[in-house]
Formats: structure tokens, sequence, C-alpha cells
């Protein structure tokens, strides 16, 4: 969503500009914040009560506006921009960038300003996002934002209302804008010379590429100068590719395969000078210059993985503790190619190679052209004949193993000329997300009545107050001899009105849950519902039900959602308060369950394709792990991904030495990893010794 300041005065000028500009681009919400002076133009305004229009500096209208967005649209977007009328705004290469970042964390980003005197009262550390090139925040910093917005009007210090707005999010959120050196780019501002020039006028094509808000065209017709020259910069970069994509083309219809010439593969790749043969003695001659090129050659695209003392870090999430075999073969055989070859260089009378050791390695893999791997290797070299100094040097190794072939696929696309109705006519019908369509919530329950009663709360408060199409399906396990509170939790567990159907077994029934996932999937009421599998322990935000329906596509998709774990709160939040909110993703309030396949939604009627759970696993664990191998078994796509819409409450777990020895290890594996993250531990040794 975005909110664009203005005054009546303008709307025939400045707004005129941007309407017939940037703002013809799809990808989101545009409304203009101004009076109306009854102009013949089609430019909706929204007028703000109590606000004057031309009253300057803006701060009720700007104050007012956000309070506008926090009341009208909360729900409804992930993200909301402040842009002045005289703002250039590239709307689709925003939505790229902040597709990136999660809107469920609070974030102020625009480029930072700092004060221009003593009288702008900036503090020491403190900030604010100028508002000329734009204020950007996201859903939850609004929301914490939003209700004191009011207060923060009626006590400003200055006439700049950027640096109030500023003085605002990080009074009550904590939240400074963003100070990266990318967001000067990102947010132009055409400041020359030492001070902002009225009209932005010749920018290179790399500035037109970084930038994403430029600010600031006073004159309309520079409006309109610029938006021809971005897109005369997109059209050429797409002239670019097809010219690269016609060249491919040719190459594979003259040859069949990769051809080993070198001058093809140079031809190739002519844009890409590393993109060649290299064998590894030139490569330990010439390793640094090698990896240093390469490392910054690569195309932007393309992200390095590392493996730092045999952990692997994922350039998009955290740590994964385990090696694929297939990476730890190639790395094994790189690494012994090398220590061959340094061994026929380096021992001789005067010195010896007495170790090798694996420091790091930074890898890529293109799937059209090769796997690239740099390595740091810790070498030990004996100093000369019966001497027992010894000496270390580290040594970087670059490796390319080249795929043996190259598959391109193309799609036919028809061009209709005349009547495109026929031919549309004759594609499958696009993927509709239906929001009716109903999401059954099933869980098996045993004991446990407090975690149940938050579960509800979350339930009601989330979906149904909201009038969500959902349903909640308990299985409950009463125990053989129930205590006076755990029988009247049963009795008053089937009142509640956010049950749908609450099924008891009988009494003394030992504890299954994938025996009572299986029986709530039996009560569901048609094979064109959702089943989401789920736990008491779990808290639900309204978006998820969104994201649910998005991901699970029947008779081809489940999904599951990759959900935020809680650490112990008493362990983590020893010297600093307690979070309000389930719902903060910091690294020390918990992690993202990657390796989870506890929770899935998946259509009832692919769930019937599966043959359901493992029945004769008891007690906790491993009946997920059967339910996806059944999942793929079935033919239908596993689809992961990280949901901040679903947080998992921390609770102790208690592993029976009656489970068997994998369900053991794993409950006890849990139990650890959810103690509390090796960040504690600096936390810990930084706090005093009397902690």
């Amino acid at each position: 969503y975005s909110g664009l300041i203005s005054v009546a005065s303008n709307l025939e000028t400045r707004v005129a500009a941007s309407q017939n500009t940037w703002m013809t681009s799809d990808g989101a919400l545009i409304e203009v914040f101004s009076g109306n002076n009854d102009s013949n133009i089609d430019i909706p305004t929204i007028q703000l009560p109590g606000v004057m229009d031309n009253a300057y500096p803006p701060q009720k209208k700007s104050f007012s506006m956000l309070k506008y967005m926090h009341s009208s649209y909360l729900e409804k977007f992930d993200w909301f921009v402040r842009l002045d009328d005289d703002a250039y705004l590239d709307v689709e290469k925003l939505a790229t960038l902040l597709n990136r970042i999660n809107s469920s964390e609070p974030r102020y980003i625009g480029s930072a300003g700092f004060g221009k005197g003593r009288d702008d009262l900036i503090g020491e550390g403190e900030n604010y996002c100028m508002g000329g090139p734009g204020m950007i925040f996201s859903r939850s910093l609004l929301r914490e934002l939003g209700p004191h917005l009011g207060e923060c009007l009626r006590h400003l210090y200055t006439s700049h209302e950027d640096i109030e707005v500023g003085r605002c999010v990080q009074r009550y959120t904590g939240v400074k804008c963003t100070t990266s050196w990318e967001t000067k780019k990102i947010f132009f501002q055409n400041y020359n010379k030492g001070t902002y020039t009225k009209n932005i006028k010749d920018l290179t094509p790399k500035q037109i590429d970084s930038g994403i808000i430029f600010h600031a065209n006073k004159e309309p017709a520079y409006q309109y100068r610029f938006h021809a020259a971005v897109l005369q910069r997109k059209i050429s970069k797409l002239l670019k590719k097809i010219a690269q994509a016609e060249k491919d083309i040719q190459i594979v219809s003259m040859v069949n395969g990769i051809s080993d010439d070198m001058n093809f593969l140079l031809f190739l790749n002519e844009n890409r000078p590393i993109e060649r043969m290299i064998n590894v003695v030139d490569l330990y001659q010439y390793h640094i210059k090698t990896a240093q090129f390469l490392i910054f050659a690569t195309p932007k695209m393309n992200r390095w993985e590392a493996v730092i003392r045999r952990n692997i870090y994922k350039a998009e999430s955290q740590p994964l503790r385990q090696m694929h075999p297939t990476l730890k073969r190639v790395l094994v055989d790189d690494t012994n190619d090398f220590i061959r070859v340094l061994q026929s260089r380096v021992n001789n009378a005067y010195a010896k190679l007495k170790e090798v050791d694996f420091v790091n390695t930074y890898y890529l893999v293109n799937p059209l052209y090769s796997m690239d791997t740099i390595s740091l290797l810790q070498c030990t070299l004996s100093s000369g004949p019966g001497s027992s100094r010894k000496t270390t040097q580290h040594v970087s190794v670059h490796h390319r193993h080249r795929f043996t072939s190259v598959v391109f696929l193309s799609e036919h696309n028809e061009i209709c000329n005349n009547n495109c109705e026929d031919i549309f006519s004759k594609l499958a019908p696009p993927l509709k997300l239906s929001e009716s369509t109903t999401i059954n919530f099933l869980t098996a329950l045993s004991g446990r009545p407090d975690n149940f009663i938050r579960f509800l709360n979350n339930f009601e408060n989330s979906f149904l107050t909201r009038g969500e199409k959902v349903n909640l399906i308990v299985t409950y396990f009463p125990a053989a001899i129930e205590t006076e509170v755990a029988t009247n939790f049963s009795h008053d567990v089937i009142e509640i009105d956010g049950v749908s159907l609450v099924i008891t077994l009988e009494a003394g029934t030992e504890f299954s849950r994938g025996y009572g996932l299986q029986v709530a999937a039996k009560n569901v009421r048609s094979a064109d519902e959702i089943l989401f599998f789920c736990d008491v322990d779990l808290v639900f935000a309204p978006e998820i039900l969104h994201h649910i329906r998005l991901n699970t596509i029947q008779n081809k998709q489940v999904y599951y959602p990759v959900f935020f774990s809680q650490y112990d709160p008493d362990v983590v939040y020893v010297e600093i308060p307690k979070p309000q909110s389930y719902f903060v993703f910091t690294e020390l309030a918990g992690f993202w369950r990657h390796f989870s396949y506890g929770m899935v939604s998946i259509y009832a009627s692919d769930f019937d394709k599966t043959n359901g759970f493992d029945l004769s696993i008891r007690g906790w664990g491993l009946e997920d792990i059967h339910l996806v191998n059944a999942i793929l078994a079935a033919g239908l796509d596993v689809f992961k991904s990280t949901e901040p819409g679903q947080v998992h409450v921390f609770h102790d777990k208690s592993c029976e030495s009656s489970l068997s020895p994998k369900q053991y290890s794993s409950c006890t594996n849990s139990r650890a990893a959810h103690y509390g993250p090796k960040t504690l531990l600096y936390y810990l040794w930084k706090s005093p010794v009397t902690n």
C-alpha cells in the first residue's frame, strides 16, 4: 500500500504526471491524500477529517495519513509506503525488494537522516527516515506504532514531519531507520553540491538500476522525461537478454552437448571470463587470483553457500547440521586431488608436507554449467631435513566440476492476431484460490488443559471472531483414572464454542498422536476440504489461513509450514524482559523448525490416497516421518516455506524411557534443542559473575 501526500493545487500537475507514469504499474494500491480542487481529472482523493490541506509543514496530515493506514488496511497489506507527490516509485522493483523481507518483524525502511543541527533534537544513536525519498513501514511496526500516533502529534519538537515520525517510531517501537549504505542508492535523493536540485537530471544507467524511489521531480515535464528514461533502460536490458538467448540458440544448433574445445567454451561464456577449464596445477600457481576474481565476477543472482568446520550454512536460511553425502564426496575428492599435486611439489630434501586440514569452503551450483568450490586449506610443512620446526600456510583452491550435458527447456507460445478468446478457451483454467475453502484444524489431546485453553483462545481471536471458515476437531485421550480437575476439563471442553467436534476415546487408551489425528480426519465432512494437522502448543496469526489455502493444491501439493519454535523463556530472558507477543522472531527468541514434518495441510481427498498414519507407532514421534513418505509415494508434491503466521510456544518435554530407541533419541534431541541458542553463551559470558 502506498499513500501519496499532496495538496489540491498539485492534482492537475504533479499528481497527474505520476498517475500517467509510474502509477500505471500493477502490484500496489496507491491512494492520494489531498483536498479536492473540483477539477475534471479522474484522481480519487482522500480528505482527512480535521486536516487543513495547505498547512505547512504537513505534520498533522502525515500523522493522520499513517493513522488512516493503520485503521483501514493493517490486516490487508504487508507493507506501507509514505510518498511525496514529486517522487517516482518503481513498483515492480520495490515489490521484489520487500518480498525478501519478513513483514512480521518491525521494519522502518528508508534513507536515514541524522539532522542538520542541535535544533533538530536528534540524540546520539538516533535517526529518522527522510520523507522526500519515502518511508516504508512493515505491518508489524505499524501495528505497534498506530495507537501512539495521536500522542506523538500532540508532542512535536520541530517543524520537520519526517524527523517527528522517526522520533515517534523510535520512542514507541525502539526501531531505527535502516542505515545500510545501499539505501542511499535505493532511495535516490537528487542532492548535488550541498543542496537539493529541483528536478532529476542526467542519471546514469547504474543509478537507474540501483534506485527504487527517486526524489524529486517538482515539474511534471521531468516526471515524464524520467519515466521515459526508466522504460528505455528496461527495454535495453530486455534486448540484451534476447540477444544472449539468440546466441545460445545458435550455439546449441551447431553442437551437441558441451564441447571440450577451449575456444567454444570462451565463446559460450564470453561475458563470463571466469568460465573456463583450469587444471589443478595451474590452480595451485594462481589460486589466489582465481579465487578473488571468481567471487567478485559471479552473477548476483547466485548465492554462495558455505561449509565451515563441516557445518553447512545456506544462503537463505539458518545453518544446517548435516552435510549432503554428494557434497562431502566432492569436497573430499577435491582436497585429495590438491594434496597429491602439492606433495609432488614440496616433498623434497628441504620440506615435507605433514598435514592438510580443511578450514572452510564456499560452493555454488549453476544448473546449466557447473559446480564451483573455493576451499581454504591449512597446510603444515616441515622446515627441512632433520628439523622439528613446522610452518603453517593457508592456501585457497578453486575447483570447477563441469556438467557433462545441458538440457534446454522451451515453451510453445501461440500468439493470436485477431480473436484471442478461442485460444484462451483451450488453455487449462487458471488456478483459483478460494478463500471459502473450509480448513479443518485437527489435533490429538492428552491432558494439558492450560495449553489447550490457550490454544482455544487464540483460535477464537484469530479465526472465529473474523467469521473464517474453519473447524476444530479434537481427539481426546482421557486418563485411566482422571483427577477431578481433569474430569471437569474433559466435560467442559465439549461445551466450548470454538470446538466443532470432540471425539472422546475410552478412558486409559494409550496415547498415539497418529491414531488421534487419523480418527479426527475421518470426521471431516467433505473430500474437498483441507485438513491441517497441528498441536495444541501452537498459536496462529490470521494470515496463516491464506497461506494454507494458497500452498495446498488438491491432487498436486501439500504444505508443510516451517514454523518458529520458541526457546525456554526462563533461560533466554534472564537479563532482559520477556516480549509481550508470541510473534517475535529473533535469534534469542527461538529458531525456525526446517526439519519438522509434524504440521501439514492436505486436502481430505489427497489424505485418503496415502492410507494415513502408521497406527503401529505409539507415543511420541516418528508418525510424521511415515506420513511424509506416504505422501511422496502417493505422487504428491511437498512444499515447505517459512511460515510467520505460526509459532510453537515453548513447553518442556518428558521423554519416557518406554519409548523406542529412535523415538527416545528424537525426543531428547528436541528437548535439548529448545533449551537456548548458542548466542546465549555470549550473553552469559558477558553478564556479571553474580548472575
